[in-house]
């Protein structure tokens, strides 16, 4: 018993000589260089002018600086100097200027304004050099990240069921606008991936307590709308909780007005696959037509370009409908098409990287090849609308001759039954005797 008091005692003893050593201002000092030395490379703000250049040069490249930073919703120094500070220390005024510089960003867009708000007021600027790991697997969720610069692997561990080696494999990449460890901190679960930075990142993070207080509740009513909307399909049937649950937090939902481009050059999720959820949309190609003296010819791409004075005209043709059910791109090809909405549309986007993780029975493929089996080409685009133009004007033709007719009419009124013209006087209050001169 003695014994095991020493040992105890000599425990306590060492934990409280390693506590004061570590509370020494030697230490404390060595960690705060530690800390610049890892955020030297956005702390630093070098003034270029006056340096040996002429200052009209260095004039234009801070502009072009100033215009990349923006352009790649990189933060200014002060602006991570706010976001570094503790989140009860930020002022009114602290929290207005940080929301007009982050508050429209590509990762926070998805959120109402109340909550954009929240977040400004609840996030904490981070920077990680490359090659550092962010989250690991099977580790306790403390922060959500949203990344505003640089590049990240998510990878993935599991063991083989044949050979009993530990495999790891990468699920994804992380661009500025994207989000990860919404999964974990949702469902209280340890992390599902491990994430590690490619080059030197900015992220934003949003603690555990935080989330829980501005984000659990309308990431929770989006789950479940996502995960009723994924009952309706029954490709989803065979998925298991692990991916129905990734499912719902890296998709979401659409809605759409009429006329209203879906997908086209420039425009709309192409990364995502779309199902419809409520609503009809309409695919339409867009074909060049030039006019020659033996009538419209399609131009199509890989042809030798015309002479200048040749008049080419785009001409939009219908391919096909897609009604509650439907799905588009899969991998199709979209080139010179565009997705507009006829009515009001919902639409369901799941990225396509998740379809082609859980490719059950090659089924996404094959749906692939039904579609494209079932899209015109551009020639037979071409030759529906040369069929329409010929009835069109065939129609014409009959119309004009019937009605400009002038064909001689000998019909009198001997030429109609008598009954007929009984009932005719009888109706006028006249008797036949009295009117019919026959």
């Amino acid at each position: 018993m003695e014994k095991a008091t020493i040992v105890s005692g000599r425990r306590r003893a060492s934990r409280k000589s390693v506590r004061k050593e570590q509370l020494s201002g030697k230490n404390r000092f060595r960690a705060i260089v530690r800390m610049v030395l890892n955020h030297r490379s956005w702390l630093v703000e070098l003034d270029r002018v006056g340096r040996g250049v002429d200052a009209t040069i260095m004039k234009n490249v801070l502009l072009i600086d100033v215009i990349t930073r923006e352009k790649y919703q990189s933060l200014t120094l002060a602006n991570k100097s706010l976001l570094r500070k503790d989140a009860r220390l930020r002022t009114e005024d602290d929290i207005e200027n940080l929301y007009k510089v982050i508050g429209n960003l590509k990762c926070f867009r998805r959120y109402p304004e109340n909550v954009r708000k929240e977040l400004v007021a609840s996030t904490y600027f981070e920077y990680f050099s490359s090659n550092r790991v962010i989250v690991k697997q099977n580790h306790e969720s403390t922060f959500l990240g949203f990344v505003l610069r640089g590049e990240l692997e998510v990878t993935y561990s599991k063991i083989d069921p044949v050979f009993g080696k530990l495999m790891t494999e990468v699920t994804s990449h992380l661009f500025p606008g994207d989000v990860f460890g919404e999964v974990s901190l949702l469902h209280n679960i340890p992390r599902t991936d491990t994430v590690t930075s490619l080059t030197a990142v900015e992220l934003l993070i949003l603690k555990k307590d935080d989330f829980d207080r501005v984000l659990k509740a309308s990431m929770r009513k989006q789950w479940d709308e996502i995960s009723s909307a994924l009952r309706q399909f029954p490709y989803f049937d065979n998925w298991n909780d692990v991916a129905t649950r990734e499912c719902c937090m890296l998709s979401d939902t659409m809605a759409y007005s009429p006329q209203e481009i879906i997908l086209g050059k420039g425009v709309g999720k192409l990364t995502s696959a779309h199902f419809v959820l409520k609503g009809t949309c309409s695919m339409v190609q867009r074909l060049r037509v030039r006019s020659t003296r033996e009538g419209p010819r399609l131009h199509q791409k890989g042809d030798p370009d015309p002479n200048p004075g040749t008049d080419i005209q785009p001409l939009f043709m219908q391919v096909c409908l897609f009604t509650k059910g439907g799905c588009f791109n899969l991998g199709e090809s979209l080139e010179e098409r565009t997705i507009v909405a006829d009515c009001d549309v919902t639409l369901l986007r799941i990225p396509l990287y998740l379809l082609r993780q859980h490719n059950t029975a090659n089924i996404w493929s094959r749906i692939r090849q039904f579609l494209e089996s079932r899209l015109s080409s551009e020639q037979e685009l071409f030759q529906r609308f040369l069929e329409s133009r010929k009835w069109d004007k065939y129609k014409k033709e009959v119309f004009s001759f019937y009605r400009n007719r002038n064909t001689l009419n000998d019909t009198t009124i001997h030429d109609a039954p008598y009954y007929w013209r009984v009932l005719n006087l009888e109706l006028c209050g006249r008797k036949p005797c009295d009117s019919d001169p026959s």
